[in-house]
């Protein structure tokens, strides 16, 4: 994802998430101003919007499950992405399929189509062989090795599955060593960037909203992420936001949980989630340039 798909795709679950908070409160979506745009010298937050009579700003950060997670990300969808389309629908029911390599696997790797060749027939001919993923079959839903051809390891896992994952092939990565701490790290390294610009940014009667987004379906989850951001927040005594969403944008529809409402805190949120929005439907006349 270039930088223009990548500045798009984020204002995007920006939107996302004002849409929702307008829905959820029964008001009208109005006066989007990117306010990066107006004030590019000064740190300033990304959004300010109306809902009804209510006027909300709005900071976004990407909380990476482990350091140069965003880069590796790119790199491995980019080799191996294609298969997702190709065999999703093409593999055994029920349960879905997870296909995992390690972090960096595909860095440096030439000759892309022929190895994705290898890997689609690999994946076509283990997967009948795996059974539904529990405790009492394991080792038996999963297949580990490397394809003739293939210069890393690959790992093809079937999990139990319902509705939009049933017959799927998702990509994903090992997890590497210390994956919590380092999760708390960056999600602490993101509130004390994005906090204060909320607080400087937020007037009588505004309301302030922090916005993660989660893009790792295998690493990170509401629970993790949530633990995580309530945990590192407790740790601050000034500027912290009145409301804290987290977006979950690797699957359609993309799902937004509410980490923090006012003094209501993950776990205990009323109606935290799982809220589905469909990104396709967002009103694109408002994103902006």
């Amino acid at each position: 994802m270039g930088v223009k798909e990548n500045r798009k795709h984020e204002r995007r679950v920006c939107l996302a998430s004002v849409e929702f908070i307008a829905q959820r409160n029964m008001g009208v979506l109005s006066d989007l101003e990117w306010l990066e745009d107006q004030e590019r010298q000064k740190k300033t937050v990304e959004l300010r919007a109306k809902i009804g009579l209510s006027t909300v700003v709005l900071e976004h950060t990407r909380i990476e499950s482990f350091p140069g997670q965003i880069t590796d990300d790119h790199q491995f969808m980019s080799f191996l992405g294609p298969l997702e389309a190709k065999l999703s629908g093409h593999l055994p029911i029920p349960g879905y399929y997870s296909l995992c390599a390690a972090p960096g696997a595909v860095r440096g790797v030439k000759n892309k189509v022929r190895i994705q060749s290898i890997i689609e027939a690999w994946v076509l001919a283990e997967a009948p062989k795996l059974e539904l993923g529990s405790p009492s079959i394991a080792p038996r839903h999963m297949m580990r090795g490397k394809p003739p051809g293939v210069p890393f390891e690959l790992t093809l896992y079937r999990w139990k599955g319902a509705g939009r994952l049933d017959g799927r092939l998702l990509l994903a990565r090992y997890s590497p060593k210390d994956t919590e701490v380092e999760r708390k790290r960056r999600v602490r390294i993101a509130l004390e960037t994005k906090c204060p610009k909320l607080k400087n940014a937020k007037e009588d009667g505004f309301t302030s909203l922090l916005l993660f987004e989660s893009n790792d379906i295998a690493l990170a989850n509401s629970a993790v992420i949530g633990s995580a951001v309530i945990e590192e927040m407790k740790r601050m005594t000034n500027d912290i936001p009145d409301v804290i969403f987290l977006v979950e944008t690797e699957l359609e529809p993309w799902v937004i949980w509410v980490l923090k409402d006012g003094q209501q805190l993950f776990p205990n949120v009323s109606n935290a989630g799982p809220h589905y929005i469909n990104s396709h439907t967002l009103l694109s006349s408002l994103e902006g340039p």
